[in-house]
């Protein structure tokens, strides 16, 4: 007799809109794994951002024709930055790495032959972007494309440095996946496994913000409460805070300030190992067969 055991993992796109500066997610959307897209994820988070001015930093899978024209010509245009890759992407960013003879440039996009749009007027104009060439200490060439284009007040190393802040978004995940264990769910229904979803950042910006009561009187420290530790009795404590009595929750507060402000996290003084993604979507037939090709060989 044997007995075959199916493991079901669900599965699904997940986008954040994520506060760089301040390291607080903003707004999340969830999208069936069938129909989700990124790009089109943006679209549904930008209504919920702060009513602030932004920079809106995009990784390398995000540039396309539609989301560039859309945050140009929305209602209210965003300033933005992308990262795309130095080859299978757009024409004119190609010509502009194949030249190789200028560290940035001023290139036109044309966005409006690309897509389907019934507006007229500005809009079918060619989209005026910087692209500045960015290479990996691993030796990766990219470009970033943005349309911040005062060079006096955006020079290109200030954009390049304001680009690699977008790593704290991977840091967010990491954090999600680590100790928060975002992957491990407890529902068995597509309500419920969002609902967890968006738990976990309520938790994140809970924590965050207690994180900066510890710290605001001290904005010259070497180092900072553990993100760990904060979530770990944020959420052995967290229903204790809605008591009817005032004066206890208050204490409550109190102590958890205490104890999230006892354990300290200091920066390492040299870059960790990067490690690559995991990823758990089951492998088809197609990407078998290309493995054993390649083993092979």
């Amino acid at each position: 007799m044997t007995l075959k055991v199916a493991w079901n993992f669900p599965q699904c796109p997940v986008s954040t809109a994520f506060d760089v500066f301040r390291r607080l997610p903003v707004a999340r959307a969830i999208s069936p794994v069938q129909t989700g897209n990124e790009r089109e994820d943006v679209k549904t988070l930008l209504p919920h951002l702060p009513d602030l001015p932004h920079i809106l930093l995009f990784d390398r899978g995000y540039p396309s024709y539609d989301l560039i024209h859309h945050l140009t010509y929305h209602d209210k245009p965003y300033h933005f930055i992308f990262r795309c890759p130095a080859s299978s992407t757009f024409k004119v960013v190609e010509d502009f790495v194949q030249s190789g003879q200028q560290q940035e440039a001023l290139i036109w996009l044309d966005t409006a032959s690309r897509i389907k749009t019934k507006r007229m007027g500005a809009e079918q104009k060619s989209i005026p972007l910087r692209v500045i060439r960015l290479e990996s200490p691993d030796g990766t060439l990219s470009v970033l494309m943005t349309n911040l284009l005062n060079r006096d007040r955006y020079t290109s190393q200030s954009i390049i440095e304001l680009y690699f802040r977008r790593w704290r978004i991977e840091e967010q995940y990491r954090d999600e996946k680590t100790h928060l264990d975002i992957e491990t769910f407890h529902s068995q229904s597509v309500n419920g496994v969002k609902q967890e979803l968006l738990a976990i950042l309520v938790m994140c910006v809970i924590s965050r913000v207690m994180m900066v009561l510890v710290t605001e009187n001290d904005p010259d420290r070497l180092h900072s409460p553990q993100f760990k530790n904060a979530t770990i009795f944020l959420a052995q404590d967290a229903a204790l805070l809605t008591v009817e009595n005032l004066e206890t929750a208050v204490q409550i507060f109190q102590e958890l300030l205490i104890e999230i402000s006892r354990v300290k996290y200091y920066k390492p003084k040299k870059p960790r190992q990067s490690f690559p993604r995991v990823s758990r979507k089951p492998i088809n037939k197609w990407r078998q067969n290309r493995a054993k090709k390649i083993a092979v060989a």
